[in-house]
């Protein structure tokens, strides 16, 4: 169950965020802006998202960028820092076990 474009702009608008803010919400990767250097997400990414459907531009959230958007908003600092800390022991674990492998 994936929202439509109409409702991620309703949402935006709701929130009162930009499109470079909500494609960090939705955890894209931040790029290196030209005139500062400043590192910023790519509001055209989200643009794409909230494009009329059926258009050229148009593009569809995935149900993994939606749940990980879901969660920036509903989990506490606290609950993101474990959903992080898990990541990590996940990936420490795997590497783990690959060196034992090899």
């Amino acid at each position: 169950m994936n929202p439509t474009p109409e409702q991620l702009h309703t949402l935006q608008k709701r929130l009162g965020r930009t499109g470079s803010q909500m494609a960090e919400l939705v955890g894209y990767q931040p790029t290196k802006r030209a005139s500062d250097g400043a590192m910023v997400a790519d509001g055209a990414k989200w643009r794409k998202l909230t494009a009329p459907a059926g258009t050229a531009s148009s593009k569809n959230i995935s149900h993994h960028a939606f749940f990980y958007l879901a969660a920036q908003l509903a989990l506490s600092e606290i609950e993101l820092a474990k959903v992080k800390d898990k990541q990590a022991e996940i990936l420490r674990k795997a590497n783990e076990e690959n060196a034992r492998i090899a």
